[in-house]
């Protein structure tokens, strides 16, 4: 029989950072510089912590940022904000599905046409869905879940990463994910076969990517930034906090 005990890796998730991360950002970035010249594309950059990296690298003196979320609408905001750290840059805003493959293709092709190659990338955009048992999740969620989180992420590394492989060049070309801790969850709440498996798919697909590449000077990374609470994870909440109380598996949840 399965056992139904909770994971223990998921009894800190609850633990949401509310007075530590932005105060302790604020003194490194006023210090940290990075040569303007670096070329970088931030994917899913509309809200979160995609968004905010790329406030990173704006505070850090880059001039040329590349940002892209499904609507462009979303992004001009943070364009503005970049342009306002940054003065003087060039940011670029696109459209950009990583679930649709021809999508990643045209960002890649843009990419190449107006920069040549890039220095670093960041896939912060992802997919979350509602939890659900293995056998009460459906298909097409499930589906859903690995074809942005999965399918999305090897379609980036497909096209983007030739721009940024280095070979015998003074500095190495990076790739970063923005994973999540609960790829490692088997069981309890946050255990989601949708979200979870296919976060994990990602983790291992940079895992790959490093392992092929890392003697061509390409960094590849897949980053797991603790329990945060941005758009997608507020929304969740709730419906999170309900499941859990409702059948007894997590009363430390706390909603606020």
């Amino acid at each position: 029989m399965a056992s139904t005990a909770l994971d223990q890796r998921a009894l800190t998730f609850d633990n949401y950072v509310e007075t530590i991360s932005n105060p302790a950002q604020s003194p490194l970035l006023q210090h940290l510089k990075l040569p303007a010249e670096l070329r970088v594309c931030v994917i899913g950059a509309s809200t979160g912590i995609g968004e905010h990296i790329a406030y990173a690298y704006a505070a850090a003196g880059v001039a040329n940022i590349t940002i892209g979320s499904r609507d462009k609408k979303d992004l001009e905001s943070v364009a503005q904000r970049i342009r306002e750290l940054s003065p003087g840059s060039t940011t670029q805003i696109l459209s950009i599905d990583i679930g649709k493959d021809e999508s990643v293709a045209d960002l890649a092709n843009f990419l190449k046409t107006t920069h040549g190659a890039l220095d670093v990338v960041v896939l912060n955009a992802g997919h979350s869905n509602p939890n659900a048992n293995i056998c009460e999740a459906s298909p097409e969620a499930v589906r859903t879940a690995f074809a942005v989180n999965a399918m999305g992420t090897y379609s980036v590394i497909y096209h983007l990463a030739p721009l940024l492989i280095r070979q015998k060049q003074k500095s190495a070309g990076l790739f970063l994910t923005i994973g999540s801790g609960s790829s490692a969850l088997r069981r309890g709440p946050f255990a989601n076969p949708g979200y979870s498996i296919s976060k994990l798919a990602q983790a291992r697909m940079v895992e790959y990517l490093s392992e092929k590449f890392a003697e061509d000077e390409l960094v590849s990374i897949n980053i797991e930034p603790g329990t945060v609470l941005t758009q997608m994870s507020r929304t969740l909440i709730q419906a999170e906090y309900t499941h859990c109380t409702m059948h007894h598996l997590y009363p430390k949840v706390k909603v606020s």
